[in-house]
């Protein structure tokens, strides 16, 4: 075989950036022979470069003779080598052979017939990036086919912004009720749900009128920084001022994000009503009963509900209703919960032991409940009780001698007697011979009346005598009245003698 090798030749040139041409051919004065072609090793690729000394570079594998009219397929391998960069708009163009038949590639080229070339328009390569492209052809008579590639990119510089859309959100909680005696808990959470940081946040709480803070009514807090994701909490105290119902809102913002949430609370508060009833008036002794009732006129349950109370001293408990207890000098009743609007009815009893005036006062309280009291006052006296008695000492009597008549009055009761005055009538049969006893005597006809005793203590006793003289024969009647201050009618009492 009379093979020459005609031409291989490589061509450099600069075209839109940086492009080069590889002119690769071979001519044989005779046909090759008729036998499978061969693949050649893959030679070092020229280079390409770009005015900034970067390089694309490029390898090729073809094989060595083909037969006519029998379908071969070759390689152009491509590589970024600029330093620091990716390469764009890379282009490579193939000038066919008319020698050769374009049958197809991988990735597909635009054809353009008239300038009879192929075009790939591979566009970005990333730095150290590869790209491969298989064509398919054949040749269509013997001799050199010559295609020649031109390969163009433009080096690419990318400078990176990033864009970012930070988003506010703000959630407010406190608890839906609260006693007007508690605080408050109030908890902000403040989050960035977009993107980037959100910086300088300003968050404020202006409190409405019936809430306060230690802080006073306009709150405010500063947030440097809220990185994408994050959220940010703020616990803080509210100190009701009032009953009622109270929404508040809080506001979190920037120069350009606002976000707000609000929150209600019901304050509410049990109020305590007391009434207490009793006699106002009783005697030493005698029972007297004490009606206590509490009613819970507020919006709120009153919890830890206690009723006290105080004994006086003059007097002493003889029964407790609803389970109370006797502590101390206290009459104590630890009670459920009184619901708003219910009321208890409680009672006690006593019995005096010394007149005068027993203050009984009861007081009930609860949680969060101003404490009531309501006092009942009763005057305790006393009952003069006094018992009238009159004897004859001599009985039966002889006329011409003497009967002697003793009069007692004793104080059965619990209070003085006063003004007690004894008035004596003797019959004709007798005549008056002396008199004596705690008072003075004045005599008029057959009546006898003693001077006012002031005053009969309780237990006590009075006496007086009366001495007359049996004049005749007779049954007689000494006949005595008492009277006081305490009695509306007199007390009579008539003692009988014989005289003979």
């Amino acid at each position: 075989m009379n093979c020459k090798r005609v031409v291989k030749q490589v061509s450099y040139g600069v075209l839109a950036g940086v492009s080069i041409m590889v002119l690769s051919s071979c001519r044989t004065d005779k046909p090759a022979p008729s036998r499978p072609p061969q693949v050649v090793q893959t030679r070092p690729a020229p280079v390409v470069i770009d005015s900034s000394g970067g390089t694309v570079g490029y390898k090729t594998s073809y094989p060595s003779e083909v037969n006519v009219g029998q379908p071969y397929e070759y390689v152009i391998m491509l590589e970024n080598n600029v330093s620091g960069s990716a390469v764009g708009d890379v282009v490579v163009t193939q000038e066919l052979s008319e020698e050769f038949e374009f049958l197809g590639s991988s990735p597909k080229a635009r054809l353009s017939r008239e300038s009879n070339t192929a075009v790939w328009e591979i566009g970005d390569m990333p730095q150290n990036g590869t790209v491969e492209i298989r064509v398919k052809g054949k040749a269509t008579s013997e001799g050199s086919i010559v295609n020649c590639t031109k390969i163009d990119f433009k080096k690419k510089v990318c400078e990176e912004v990033i864009a970012i859309a930070p988003k506010l959100k703000i959630d407010k909680s406190m608890p839906e009720v609260v006693y007007a005696c508690q605080k408050i808990p109030v908890k902000l959470i403040v989050s960035n749900t977009g993107t980037g940081t959100v910086k300088d946040v300003r968050v404020s709480d202006t409190l409405p009128s019936g809430l306060s803070s230690e802080g006073g009514k306009s709150l405010a807090w500063n947030i440097p920084a809220i990185a994408q994701g994050e959220s940010k909490q703020i616990t803080y105290n509210v100190i009701p001022q009032q009953t009622g119902v109270f929404t508040n809102e809080a506001v979190a913002e920037t120069s350009s994000l606002k976000a707000s949430d609000s929150a209600k609370v019901r304050v509410v508060k049990p109020v305590l009503e007391i009434s207490k009833s009793g006699p106002d008036k009783v005697y030493i002794g005698l029972a007297m009963k004490y009606n206590i009732t509490v009613s819970n006129t507020g919006d709120a349950a009153a919890k830890q509900f206690v009723v006290q109370d105080a004994v006086p001293a003059n007097v002493k408990v003889t029964n407790i209703s609803n389970g109370g207890k006797l502590v101390g000098n206290n009459v104590v009743w630890e009670l459920a919960d009184l619901r708003a609007g219910g009321s208890v009815n409680l009672s006690l009893g006593f019995t005096a032991v010394d007149a005068g005036t027993v203050t009984n006062k009861a007081t009930a309280s609860a949680y969060c409940a101003t404490a009531v009291a309501d006092t009942a006052t009763t005057e305790v006296v006393g009952i003069p009780a006094i018992l009238l008695e009159v004897v004859d000492v001599n009985d039966p009597t002889a006329v011409g001698e003497n009967e002697t008549y003793i009069i007692t009055a004793t104080n059965q009761g619990s209070a003085p007697g006063t003004n007690i005055t004894i008035t004596c009538t003797i019959e004709n049969s007798q005549s008056f011979v002396s008199a004596s006893g705690v008072t003075r005597e004045s005599v008029s006809g057959n009546t006898i009346r003693f001077a006012p005793l002031p005053s009969l203590g309780a237990k006590k006793r009075a006496s007086w005598k009366v001495v007359v003289k049996a004049v005749s024969a007779d049954d007689v009647r000494f006949t005595v009245k008492m009277t006081s201050d305490q009695l509306r009618r007199s007390v009579d009492e008539t003692e009988a003698t014989t005289q003979y």
